[in-house]
Protein backbone atom coordinates (compact mmCIF):
# COMPACT_ATOMS: atom_id res chain seq x y z
CA UNK A 1 0.00 0.00 0.00
CA UNK A 2 1.20 2.97 -1.17
CA UNK A 3 1.91 6.03 1.21
CA UNK A 4 -1.20 8.21 -0.50
CA UNK A 5 -3.23 5.43 0.19
CA UNK A 6 -2.21 4.72 3.66
CA UNK A 7 -2.37 8.75 3.92
CA UNK A 8 -5.98 9.01 2.83
CA UNK A 9 -6.89 5.78 4.82
CA UNK A 10 -5.47 8.16 8.10
CA UNK A 11 -7.76 10.96 7.14
CA UNK A 12 -10.71 8.52 6.69
CA UNK A 13 -10.57 7.45 10.03
CA UNK A 14 -10.26 11.04 11.33
CA UNK A 15 -12.90 12.61 9.96
CA UNK A 16 -15.00 8.92 10.73
CA UNK A 17 -14.22 9.28 14.19
CA UNK A 18 -15.80 13.57 13.89
CA UNK A 19 -18.73 11.85 11.63
CA UNK A 20 -19.40 9.82 14.51
CA UNK A 21 -19.61 12.96 17.14
CA UNK A 22 -22.00 14.63 14.23
CA UNK A 23 -24.11 12.05 14.79
CA UNK A 24 -24.21 12.06 18.46
CA UNK A 25 -24.97 15.28 18.34
CA UNK A 26 -27.50 15.06 15.86
CA UNK A 27 -29.40 12.19 17.67
CA UNK A 28 -29.04 14.36 21.20
CA UNK A 29 -30.29 17.54 19.20
CA UNK A 30 -32.95 16.07 16.81
CA UNK A 31 -36.41 17.58 18.35
CA UNK A 32 -34.99 21.05 17.88
CA UNK A 33 -32.95 19.84 14.93
CA UNK A 34 -36.24 19.00 12.88
CA UNK A 35 -38.24 21.63 13.86
CA UNK A 36 -39.32 24.57 11.97
CA UNK A 37 -37.05 27.34 13.33
CA UNK A 38 -33.72 26.84 12.11
CA UNK A 39 -31.26 28.36 14.67
CA UNK A 40 -27.31 28.65 14.16
CA UNK A 41 -26.76 25.81 16.08
CA UNK A 42 -28.93 23.98 13.22
CA UNK A 43 -26.76 25.30 10.72
CA UNK A 44 -23.73 24.41 12.48
CA UNK A 45 -24.77 21.07 12.64
CA UNK A 46 -25.75 21.27 8.94
CA UNK A 47 -22.60 22.19 7.36
CA UNK A 48 -21.40 19.13 9.79
CA UNK A 49 -23.52 16.42 8.50
CA UNK A 50 -23.21 17.72 4.77
CA UNK A 51 -19.25 17.54 5.45
CA UNK A 52 -18.77 14.66 7.52
CA UNK A 53 -22.01 12.39 7.17
CA UNK A 54 -22.75 13.02 3.37
CA UNK A 55 -19.11 13.12 1.56
CA UNK A 56 -18.87 9.89 1.67
CA UNK A 57 -22.13 9.53 -0.63
CA UNK A 58 -20.41 11.82 -2.95
CA UNK A 59 -17.10 10.15 -2.90
CA UNK A 60 -19.12 7.44 -4.20
CA UNK A 61 -21.01 8.85 -6.81
CA UNK A 62 -18.28 9.95 -8.33
CA UNK A 63 -15.90 6.82 -7.91
CA UNK A 64 -19.56 5.14 -9.74
CA UNK A 65 -19.16 7.72 -12.22
CA UNK A 66 -15.77 6.37 -13.18
CA UNK A 67 -16.64 2.80 -12.64
CA UNK A 68 -19.95 2.45 -14.89
CA UNK A 69 -18.39 4.56 -18.01
CA UNK A 70 -15.68 2.27 -17.71
CA UNK A 71 -17.69 -1.05 -17.81
CA UNK A 72 -19.71 0.84 -20.78
CA UNK A 73 -16.14 1.35 -22.77
CA UNK A 74 -16.04 -2.51 -21.84
CA UNK A 75 -13.11 -2.47 -19.67
CA UNK A 76 -12.33 -5.96 -17.73
CA UNK A 77 -11.84 -6.39 -13.87
CA UNK A 78 -13.49 -3.15 -12.64
CA UNK A 79 -13.19 -2.47 -9.31
CA UNK A 80 -14.37 0.22 -7.01
CA UNK A 81 -12.86 0.89 -4.08
CA UNK A 82 -14.91 3.11 -1.79
CA UNK A 83 -12.53 3.77 1.39
CA UNK A 84 -14.81 6.88 2.94
CA UNK A 85 -13.90 10.06 2.60
CA UNK A 86 -11.62 9.00 -0.64
CA UNK A 87 -11.88 6.32 -3.19
CA UNK A 88 -10.42 4.60 -6.64
CA UNK A 89 -11.50 2.85 -9.78
CA UNK A 90 -9.47 0.19 -10.79
CA UNK A 91 -9.56 -1.57 -14.54
CA UNK A 92 -8.13 -3.43 -16.88
CA UNK A 93 -8.08 -2.30 -20.72
CA UNK A 94 -6.08 -0.37 -23.55
CA UNK A 95 -7.82 2.78 -24.64
CA UNK A 96 -7.43 5.38 -27.04
CA UNK A 97 -7.30 8.99 -25.21
CA UNK A 98 -9.98 10.24 -25.91
CA UNK A 99 -11.28 6.83 -24.10
CA UNK A 100 -8.91 7.42 -21.24
CA UNK A 101 -10.65 11.05 -21.36
CA UNK A 102 -13.62 10.13 -20.31
CA UNK A 103 -13.56 8.00 -18.00
CA UNK A 104 -11.70 10.23 -16.12
CA UNK A 105 -13.46 13.10 -16.46
CA UNK A 106 -16.87 11.07 -15.02
CA UNK A 107 -16.18 11.24 -12.36
CA UNK A 108 -15.78 15.10 -11.50
CA UNK A 109 -18.40 15.47 -14.23
CA UNK A 110 -21.14 13.64 -11.60
CA UNK A 111 -19.68 15.04 -8.53
CA UNK A 112 -20.28 18.58 -10.10
CA UNK A 113 -23.96 17.58 -11.64
CA UNK A 114 -24.52 15.89 -8.23
CA UNK A 115 -23.62 19.49 -6.47
CA UNK A 116 -25.92 21.73 -9.17
CA UNK A 117 -29.07 19.36 -8.76
CA UNK A 118 -28.99 19.19 -4.77
CA UNK A 119 -28.47 22.91 -5.07
CA UNK A 120 -31.08 23.55 -7.24
CA UNK A 121 -33.43 20.73 -5.12
CA UNK A 122 -33.23 22.77 -2.42
CA UNK A 123 -34.54 25.95 -4.01
CA UNK A 124 -37.37 24.32 -5.61
CA UNK A 125 -38.28 20.95 -3.49
CA UNK A 126 -40.81 20.96 -1.28
CA UNK A 127 -39.94 20.14 1.87
CA UNK A 128 -38.79 20.56 5.25
CA UNK A 129 -36.72 24.02 5.57
CA UNK A 130 -33.96 21.97 7.62
CA UNK A 131 -33.52 19.58 4.47
CA UNK A 132 -33.76 22.18 1.94
CA UNK A 133 -30.33 24.29 3.98
CA UNK A 134 -28.99 20.72 4.19
CA UNK A 135 -29.27 20.04 0.47
CA UNK A 136 -27.90 23.58 -0.07
CA UNK A 137 -24.94 23.08 2.06
CA UNK A 138 -23.94 19.66 0.59
CA UNK A 139 -24.65 20.68 -3.06
CA UNK A 140 -22.35 24.12 -2.39
CA UNK A 141 -19.59 21.82 -1.03
CA UNK A 142 -19.56 18.99 -3.46
CA UNK A 143 -19.36 21.67 -6.34
CA UNK A 144 -16.91 23.82 -4.95
CA UNK A 145 -15.30 20.61 -3.96
CA UNK A 146 -14.99 19.10 -7.71
CA UNK A 147 -14.52 22.49 -9.19
CA UNK A 148 -11.97 23.87 -7.10
CA UNK A 149 -10.20 21.97 -4.12
CA UNK A 150 -10.06 18.50 -6.08
CA UNK A 151 -8.42 20.38 -9.17
CA UNK A 152 -6.10 22.62 -6.83
CA UNK A 153 -4.92 19.41 -4.72
CA UNK A 154 -4.44 17.92 -7.79
CA UNK A 155 -2.54 19.87 -9.87
CA UNK A 156 -0.40 21.94 -7.45
CA UNK A 157 0.35 18.81 -4.86
CA UNK A 158 1.31 16.21 -7.68
CA UNK A 159 -1.37 14.12 -6.14
CA UNK A 160 -1.23 12.72 -10.18
CA UNK A 161 -5.50 12.00 -10.03
CA UNK A 162 -8.34 12.54 -12.60
CA UNK A 163 -7.63 16.32 -13.16
CA UNK A 164 -3.92 16.29 -14.14
CA UNK A 165 -4.74 13.13 -15.88
CA UNK A 166 -7.76 15.09 -18.14
CA UNK A 167 -5.46 17.80 -19.07
CA UNK A 168 -2.43 15.64 -19.63
CA UNK A 169 -4.20 13.28 -22.10
CA UNK A 170 -5.82 16.69 -24.13
CA UNK A 171 -3.36 18.46 -27.17
CA UNK A 172 -3.20 22.40 -25.57
CA UNK A 173 -5.86 23.55 -27.60
CA UNK A 174 -8.16 20.95 -26.39
CA UNK A 175 -6.73 21.51 -23.00
CA UNK A 176 -7.81 25.43 -22.76
CA UNK A 177 -11.46 24.44 -24.36
CA UNK A 178 -11.85 21.76 -21.09
CA UNK A 179 -10.27 24.71 -18.88
CA UNK A 180 -12.85 27.46 -20.12
CA UNK A 181 -15.53 25.11 -20.00
CA UNK A 182 -14.05 24.53 -16.18
CA UNK A 183 -14.28 28.08 -15.59
CA UNK A 184 -17.67 29.24 -16.98
CA UNK A 185 -18.35 25.90 -14.52
CA UNK A 186 -16.81 27.92 -11.32
CA UNK A 187 -18.57 30.94 -12.46
CA UNK A 188 -22.02 29.63 -12.61
CA UNK A 189 -20.79 27.80 -8.56
CA UNK A 190 -20.20 31.40 -8.15
CA UNK A 191 -23.26 33.02 -8.86
CA UNK A 192 -25.27 30.83 -7.46
CA UNK A 193 -23.62 31.05 -4.14
CA UNK A 194 -24.41 35.01 -4.55
CA UNK A 195 -28.16 34.50 -5.35
CA UNK A 196 -30.10 35.72 -2.12
CA UNK A 197 -32.15 32.43 -2.21
CA UNK A 198 -28.72 30.23 -1.77
CA UNK A 199 -27.48 32.81 0.44
CA UNK A 200 -30.15 32.59 2.83
CA UNK A 201 -29.68 28.63 2.34
CA UNK A 202 -26.05 28.40 4.03
CA UNK A 203 -26.03 31.66 6.12
CA UNK A 204 -24.69 30.64 9.24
Amino acid sequence: MSDSMLSGDAISILYGLVGLFTIFRLVQQRSSFFDRIVTGEDMHLVWMISFFLLTPLGVLVHEAGHYFTAEYYGATNVELNHRGYWGFVTYNGTFDSSTRFIITGSGPFVGVVLGFVCLVGAIVLPIRMILRHLLACFGVLQAFFHLVGYPLLDLLSGFEGDFSTIYSLLSIRDAIVVGMVHLVLIALLRLSWQSPRTRNLLRW
